[in-house]
């Protein structure tokens, strides 16, 4: 998927407590956007990690 030329490959995951299973927090971002919302759920104490979409 592409937005004005830019590869909107990454998802933001991060590993629900109760179930432990990895969940999708969103999808469809460029590598800088993944970055900062995963930094962004870091400062409120959540592990995420950015992936490549279809990984």
């Amino acid at each position: 998927m592409k937005k004005d030329g830019i590869n909107m490959k990454y998802q933001v995951i991060a590993r629900n407590k109760a179930t432990g299973e990895n969940e999708v927090l969103k999808s469809f971002m460029d590598h800088d956007q993944a970055a900062n919302f995963a930094i962004q759920k870091a400062m409120e104490g959540v592990h995420a990690w950015v992936e490549k979409v279809g990984k």
